[in-house]
């Protein structure tokens, strides 16, 4: 189903099943979808910026450029999801989980990821300028390219992430485990 020029702005859709809806471009600035299921979605260039999507459920979705801006990720999943380009900048982002996914291109300026689930996803080129990744599970994860400047990586595991080439200048790594992982090419 698409919803085609609506504008969601604002709707409170907690626990709603989303799941399989075509909401790709649509203004869900502000929105509430606290517990929605949004399972293999299509939230393609949408604007979901403010959004609580706390518990939400979004595997399998695709969010490829969505702006996701300012918005609390609490406990969501995203596990398999498609995030290429997406803008996660100064998301609020506890325990959210993002395995397995393709995040190439991903922005997530001055985001805070804590406890995140971020195994095996692919983050090529990320831009994360002073993003806040503690405690977070990136093992087996592809960061190469990333810019991650200032950020702090502190009490993370990192085992077998492939960082080739990967801007780190006074990033925090304090206690993060990185063993195995490939920093060829990274300052």
């Amino acid at each position: 189903s698409h919803l085609d020029d609506c504008n969601l702005s604002g709707v409170v859709l907690d626990d709603a099943d989303l799941s399989g809806f075509d909401l790709s471009g649509l203004d869900l600035s502000g929105a509430k979808l606290r517990g929605a299921k949004l399972c293999n979605a299509s939230l393609a260039g949408a604007d979901l910026s403010r959004c609580d999507l706390t518990k939400a459920v979004v595997t399998g979705a695709t969010l490829d450029s969505a702006d996701l801006r300012e918005s609390i990720l609490q406990d969501a999943t995203f596990e398999g999801a498609s995030l290429a380009g997406a803008d996660l900048s100064l998301t609020l982002a506890h325990k959210v989980v993002l395995k397995n996914c393709d995040a190439t291109g991903i922005r997530i300026v001055e985001a805070k990821l804590r406890r995140a689930a971020l195994r095996n996803s692919q983050f090529v080129g990320a831009r994360g300028d002073k993003a806040m990744l503690l405690q977070v599970d990136a093992r087996d994860s592809n960061w190469s390219g990333a810019w991650l400047r200032a950020a702090r990586l502190a009490d993370s595991c990192w085992i077998g992430a492939d960082l080739r080439g990967a801007n780190l200048q006074t990033a925090n790594v304090d206690n993060a485990n990185i063993w195995s992982a490939d920093l060829r090419g990274a300052n």
